[in-house]
């Protein structure tokens, strides 16, 4: 595995899906190693929590590096009921320096309709709101995952496209979409991988919407049920690549 990543993957890991049934959690605590780009060295760990209530999903991913940076990665949702999907109701992405001070907060109220991106920088903090229309499939972090692997698995009726929120550099709802390609070739895995892709919606703006939207790519096994077996991203809007 070469990366888990923070803003994405922390319920590929933990979710299970049989056709036909409720997405499900598994509250066991999970652990991960974080690798660099090139994946010649471990640069950390990642931990991942989860619970499930009747009225709340909740899911927590802490990502440790060892220059003693680390994240806190959080996800609210309501569990899906009558809907194919469980609804965001709130995020937060907390980044902390290794002496335990904030270097950047990314989080979303949805039932609010309200973002904010702040970055913390001698002493002082550049903060920026704004009041954001949500559709009903925005998802952000850890809450990705659910269109993602519901599109993989085909359990559930959904298309190839959802919304996004995203800090790049400021609050706003991105257009995604999702892509795979097949036997795909992944040199930290032996055997044949399904790659996917999450990136801006194909449109007329794509030339200035591509820089801004850490693209990210995940492998999946379809010989082992579609097992997640890694990703590639970047930590946060130009951060570390890992």
């Amino acid at each position: 595995m070469k990366v888990i990543l923070g803003s994405v993957l922390i319920i590929f890991v933990v979710l299970w899906t049989n056709p036909g049934e409720a997405m499900k959690l598994d509250s066991s605590p999970t652990v991960f190693k974080l690798l660099s780009a090139d994946g010649s060295r471990e640069i950390g760990y990642a931990r991942f929590d989860t619970a499930e209530t009747d009225k709340l999903l909740y899911v927590r991913g802490k990502y440790q590096f060892f220059s003693g940076d680390y994240d806190v990665d959080e996800a609210w949702l309501k569990p899906a009921q009558h809907a194919v999907l469980p609804t965001l109701l709130k995020y937060r992405h907390v980044f902390f320096h290794s002496d335990g001070s904030p270097e950047r907060l990314s989080e979303a109220d949805l039932n609010r309709g309200q973002g904010t991106c702040s970055v913390y920088k001698n002493g002082a903090v550049q903060r920026a709101s704004k009041t954001l229309y949500c559709p009903p499939d925005t998802y952000a972090g850890p809450a990705l995952v659910f269109p993602v692997r519901a599109f993989i698995r085909q359990n559930v009726s959904i298309g190839n496209e959802f919304d996004s929120f995203n800090c790049s550099p400021g609050p706003k709802i991105y257009a995604l979409q999702i892509s795979t390609r097949t036997q795909s070739r992944w040199t930290y895995h032996a055997g044949s991988e399904l790659e996917v892709s999450v990136k801006p919606r194909r449109g007329l703006f794509d030339v200035w919407i591509d820089p801004l939207v850490p693209r990210v790519h995940l492998w999946f096994d379809p010989a082992k049920d579609c097992e997640f077996i890694g990703a590639e991203s970047m930590r946060y809007y130009k951060g570390l690549f890992f």
